[in-house]
Parts: C-alpha cells; sequence; structure tokens
C-alpha cells in the first residue's frame, strides 16, 4: 500500500515557537520525494505520448473519419 504524506510548511516549528531543523528536514524530504514521483509520472507520460504519436495509421483512420470533402458513407 502507497503511504501518502502531507506537506505542512507550519511544522517548521515546535510547541514553543521555536525553529525545529528536523521539521524542516521532513518537510524538504516530503517534497523530494513528491517532485521525484511527478518526475517518474511525467517520464511515463511522455513515453506514452511518444508512442501515439508513432501510430500513424489510427491517425489515418481517424482522419478519413472526419474528412468533410470525402461523401459520407452509409
Amino acid at each position: 500500500a502507497a503511504k501518502r504524506t502531507r506537506f505542512a510548511a507550519y511544522a517548521v516549528g515546535d510547541d514553543n515557537d521555536q525553529f525545529n531543523p528536523e521539521a524542516m528536514s521532513k518537510s524538504l524530504q516530503t517534497l523530494l520525494e513528491h517532485s521525484h514521483a511527478q518526475d517518474v509520472k511525467l517520464a511515463e507520460l511522455t513515453m506514452q505520448l511518444q508512442a501515439l504519436s508513432m501510430d500513424t495509421e489510427s491517425d489515418a483512420e481517424v482522419a478519413t473519419a472526419f474528412d468533410v470533402k470525402s461523401p459520407a458513407k452509409k
């Protein structure tokens, strides 16, 4: 199961409103993990889009189906 973490910027202080370096470190680590996950998703989407752009046969079929110059098929 995927572990969900939440970033809370206000967590950099403790109960006495003192700077908490551990909380800052944890917040930055969470942001880095989230950034890495987004990079992975973006790379996957890029590969899928590249694969779709290589499918010229499907593109041609769609273009023919929507060609307004050709007579409608019955």
